[in-house]
């Protein structure tokens, strides 16, 4: 995420983020999921931006979210993790398939610095776990596996060419 993306999720929200998130997020630490929606820390603005409407509309959930919760992204088993936007430590709320209960037992021990350490170290981990860097960005992984490619299909041709010369040498 860049800056201007950062103040376009405050923007578009009504809100404002925790220096840390903003921080971390400008300089997201994994390369390798640049871009993701996929797992509980986005770092697509625009579709972090639709999340959290989504969720104060109460789109599938049982009643619709407050303002003082910024869900920061949802994991493939549809839960969510958000900061509480109303508590100066930004503690993180851990929410099943984003159902907001009454208890405050699903609020993390860890506010918002020690959450995104932890997060980043576990995602990198997965990462390495099933044979991906975390630090290479996916789009440069692309790219490199093209290039990979481009050069086998450049080197055939040069092996077929030096065939058919060699072939036509012999005759």
């Amino acid at each position: 995420m860049k800056q201007s993306d950062i103040d376009g999720i405050e923007l578009e929200l009504g809100i404002k983020l925790p220096q840390t998130y903003k921080e971390i997020m400008v300089n997201f630490p994994i390369r390798g999921l640049a871009g993701n929606s996929e797992t509980e820390l986005w770092d697509n603005a625009e579709k972090i931006i639709e999340y959290n409407k989504e969720l104060r509309q109460g789109k599938n959930t049982n009643k619709p979210w407050p303002i003082k919760l910024y869900a920061m992204g949802r994991d493939q088993g549809g839960c969510t993790n958000a900061i509480d936007l109303s508590d100066h430590g930004y503690g993180v709320f851990w929410l099943d398939r984003t159902i907001i209960r009454n208890e405050d037992n699903e609020i993390s021990e860890d506010k918002i610095s020690a959450w995104m350490a932890k997060t980043i170290m576990e995602l990198s981990n997965d990462m390495i776990m099933n044979g991906e860097d975390p630090n290479v960005d996916p789009k440069e992984k692309d790219n490199a596996n093209g290039g990979g490619h481009g050069c086998v299909i450049i080197a055939l041709i040069i092996i077929m060419i030096v065939g058919v010369v060699i072939f036509w040498a012999m005759h």
